[in-house]
């Protein structure tokens, strides 16, 4: 799988993309790159590349390097994610992140499919338990390309194509392609179907969640503005307008402030003018807003709901959206600042990725072009409180062209100590402990008070509501209804009480076990409250009920806080990114090739989201998601370069304890990012100008950036770190390297570091290696521990991990040194004095426990501190 981004310097001056595909034997470099694959990859056969075909090509940010991205086909069929990257530069191939299959002849199964496509749309629907298949009908067939459509089984049209999807030991099955957004709005499944005998390979899901998408397509009306929309005009270097100041105004959390820690204050015309030319509320690229609602060019930001898109703020004629936000009242309150804040942040994230490389040329997130370049048509729709959810957020992924969707949730938190239910009579007057749910009526503010009945939902007679009502129908209407736990969801119960009319629930529990919230979506549906109570408390009150005894009580919902998830510009941040990630990391139009199991995009998130908020530079240790969180952070650690606060590295990976949660494997990544970044902002310092400074921050940003182009699909760490790299020789010579090398080595990522198979986390191999002088591309690069600036006092240890002994290299020998090896506590566990230090020096450490240790050499001409492992 592969990835890629540009970076933006200027206004896509003499810039130029081909976004046509096209066989890779009419492009101009089509010699050059064969040539290439066939001196660096002799274990591929030529009829292995005979079925290339570019998919987009562009230049490099700095305009030095062309990035070229092909896919491999066999016989017109495309094998699923074989996508490669290919850099060129003064007519050399520099650098190549090869995803090509070998032995194609040989390692395909079949060329003929037995299994239909439509089959292969009931496979997927079989596997997923969505059973309401409906009237399945075919729009179009091109090919081996169909569209299908069902009301009942997906929300938009269901994509199938024929691919080849490869397997274990490199062999590659026919399979049906699938693309079904599910009609709930919450997957959007990318699976395929082998075409022999219907089972399913792989599976990926669109809808990325961030527990802390194809696209969802929306109306292009104007319904909600009033102005009137004007003529368009896309524009060029010789006819740009001056900067257009629309006077806009938003009273919000500004970046790089995270969260509302940070004052609210007026920000205005906030637009870039490289980046939004015409400000955040024009589409048409003439001067003056088509829509005064949030809403514009980049973003559309309204309340979510769980299948519509509700309502945005308007700031009139004059953009003003500079009311005072209140966020102490209850959450309903507050709903339009949220909005406010979600369209503030969301556009400033378009701008400001925009310089780095994510512009219309690279496939970014625009309903038009002005400069012509790109495709259009999929601003990023973006809902506040959305109702699909709750303590999450999630970025609907989408090929250019079609709109995805960022949804920001609500964070819930209740009161476990809360009594919401009051018995009024009997002897069981009294109030009660309870927990809530997170659908039904949920303002602690409303109680309701009547008496309680049973509610039988079946033959079982067991009160268990499961089912049509088949006694004591009409005594439910009215009354807060008694329910016990079982056989079918709590959702379900409460919605079959609601549908009787009954005033509330009570859900008794059917073990001792204790209570939890009660979790589930129904999109505003139900308007009574829900109440979850123990065993004990539940079965007196159905015993009194039973025995005919008029029970009367009061129940209300739970209190409770929610904490918007709007209001967290990280979040944001961190959900736009991976917008950004599936848009470059293989090119626009392929958005699958970061859902891998060795998965980098939640480490990029959380990084852009950290390096996008940085208020204080002195501060090197930092949270995600503390704001939602009440104040706890939501990663395995704190982000930080001290080992005694954050000491994971790339071994960590293959803890099947870590790497069950995607986000644990991406905060390991983002850990050596943000070390990475401090390491350059500790050498060039920082600057607050996110967009045009020219600090360490800048140019890491940059860099990383650039890296995003040069990856292959389904990247691992060690493509990640190569292709960090190579993007700081196509923009700076490699003046970096150093750096880089000593940040990755330092976290295990080093130089001979494997990470075996990228759809594997459990056969990475750790490294704290650092190349050799003279390595090519290297020239004599030194350690970044290594206080003395003369390049020729390089040294690199070898092996690491080691059992029995350590190898140092040096470039330059030196008399009197003293080796140093302390274990993580800091107490010496090793010492010796070598009176002469040259290349081939081992140190013996056998007799040291397994573990990590920190291995520090000095003297008068050296000094140097690295970590190593003893295995």
């Amino acid at each position: 799988m592969t990835r890629r981004i540009t970076l933006l310097l200027c206004f896509l001056i003499g810039l130029q993309i081909s976004l046509s595909q096209e066989q890779l034997k009419n492009n101009k470099y089509h010699t050059l790159i064969t040539d290439y694959i066939q001196k660096e990859f002799p274990e591929l056969q030529p009829q292995d590349y005979a079925d290339l075909y570019v998919t987009r090509q562009m230049p490099s940010s700095n305009g030095n390097v062309t990035y070229i991205y092909i896919k491999q086909r066999y016989q017109g069929i495309e094998i699923y994610n074989a996508i490669s990257s290919i850099s060129v530069q003064e007519n050399e191939v520099v650098y190549m992140g090869n995803r090509l299959y070998a032995n194609l002849t040989t390692n395909v199964n079949t060329t003929t499919p037995i299994v239909t496509a439509l089959d292969a749309i009931y496979k997927l629907a079989v596997s997923k338990n969505l059973e309401d298949y409906g009237n399945i009908e075919l729009l179009e067939r091109n090919g081996n390309q169909f569209t299908f459509s069902s009301e009942t089984l997906a929300l938009d049209d269901i994509k199938v194509n024929l691919v080849y999807q490869p397997t274990t030991n490199n062999q590659l099955h026919l399979a049906w392609g699938v693309r079904l957004h599910t009609a709930d709005n919450q997957h959007f499944w990318s699976v395929r179907v082998d075409a022999v005998d219907g089972s399913i390979l792989e599976e990926q899901d669109l809808v990325v969640n961030c527990n802390f998408s194809e696209a969802v397509q929306v109306e292009h009306d104007k319904s909600t503005s009033n102005l009137t929309p004007k003529q368009s005009v896309l524009f060029s270097e010789t006819n740009m307008p001056e900067f257009f100041l629309d006077g806009s105004q938003y009273n919000v959390i500004p970046l790089p402030g995270e969260n509302p820690d940070t004052p609210f204050s007026i920000v205005t015309d906030p637009s870039d003018v490289t980046a939004s030319p015409f400000g955040w509320h024009d589409t048409d690229g003439v001067t003056g807003a088509e829509y005064t609602i949030t809403r514009g060019n980049n973003v559309y930001a309204a309340e979510g709901t769980a299948f519509a898109i509700g309502t945005s703020p308007d700031g009139g004629a004059t953009l003003d959206f500079s009311s005072t936000p209140d966020i102490s009242g209850y959450i309903t309150s507050y709903t339009d600042y949220a909005t406010r804040q979600l369209f503030y942040s969301s556009n400033k994230m378009h701008d400001i990725l925009y310089h780095y490389g994510f512009d219309e040329i690279s496939g970014n997130f625009q309903e038009t072009n002005y400069t012509g370049q790109g495709l259009g048509a999929d601003y990023v729709q973006v809902s506040s409180h959305d109702g699909n959810g709750l303590n999450n957020a999630q970025f609907f992924l989408a090929e250019e062209g079609s709109v995805p969707t960022l949804r920001s949730y609500l964070w819930y938190y209740e009161n476990l100590n809360d009594t919401p239910l009051t018995v009024n009579n009997t002897s069981l007057a009294g109030t009660y402990s309870a927990v809530g749910a997170t659908f039904g009526v949920l303002d602690p503010s409303v109680s309701v008070t009547a008496d309680l009945a049973v509610i039988d939902g079946g033959p079982s007679g067991n009160y268990e509501a499961c089912n049509d009502i088949v006694l004591n129908p009409a005594d439910v209407a009215g009354k807060i209804v008694v329910i016990r736990r079982g056989n079918c969801t709590f959702m379900l119960k409460t919605l079959l009480a609601f549908e009787n009319n009954a005033a509330g629930v009570i859900i008794v529990n059917n073990s001792t076990d204790p209570l939890f919230t009660i979790f589930g979506i129904d999109g505003g549906l139900i308007t009574i409250p829900l109440l979850f109570v123990s065993q004990a408390d539940g079965e007196a009150l159905l015993t009194e009920i039973l025995n005919g005894t008029t029970v009367n009580a009061t129940i209300r919902p739970v209190n409770h806080t929610y904490k918007d998830a709007g209001f967290d510009n990280g979040i944001t941040a961190h959900e736009y990114v991976h917008g950004l990630t599936s848009r470059l990391i293989g090119g626009a139009n392929d958005i699958t090739c970061l859902l891998n199991s060795e998965n980098l995009s939640e480490g990029f998130s959380d990084w852009y989201a950290l390096m996008t908020t940085i208020t204080d530079p002195a501060i090197t240790t930092r949270e995600m998601g503390v704001y939602v969180n009440n104040g706890v952070g939501i990663r395995l650690a704190p982000y930080s370069p001290d080992f005694s606060i954050n000491d994971y590295t790339y071994a960590d990976t293959n803890d099947i304890t870590i790497n069950s949660v995607v986000h644990n494997i991406g905060f390991i990544w983002a850990t050596m990012l943000w070390d990475l970044s401090l390491a350059y902002i500790e050498k060039y310092g920082y600057d607050y100008d996110v967009i045009n400074g020219n600090g360490g921050n800048n140019r890491v940003m940059q860099v990383v950036t650039e890296s995003l182009k040069l990856l292959p699909c389904s990247p691992g760490f060690v493509d990640g770190r190569s292709a960090i790299l190579a993007a700081d020789m196509a923009l700076t010579g490699g003046h970096d390297q150093c750096l880089i090398w000593e940040v990755f080595a330092n976290r295990g990522l080093g130089y001979i570091a494997l990470q075996g198979s990228t759809d594997s986390v459990i056969d990475q191999t750790e490294s704290y290696a650092t190349p050799a002088p003279g390595v090519p591309s290297l020239a004599n690069c030194t350690t970044f521990n290594t206080n003395s600036s003369n390049l020729q006092d390089a040294i690199s240890v070898y092996p690491n991990p080691a059992t029995e002994t350590i190898n140092f290299t040096l470039a330059k020998s030196h008399n009197k040194v003293s080796v140093r090896i302390t274990d993580v506590t800091g107490k010496t566990v090793l010492q010796t004095t070598k009176d002469s230090f040259e290349n081939g020096t081992s140190v013996t450490i056998s007799q040291l426990v397994s573990g990590m240790y920190i291995l520090q050499v000095s003297g008068d001409t050296i000094e140097y501190t690295t970590k190593i492992i003893k295995n």
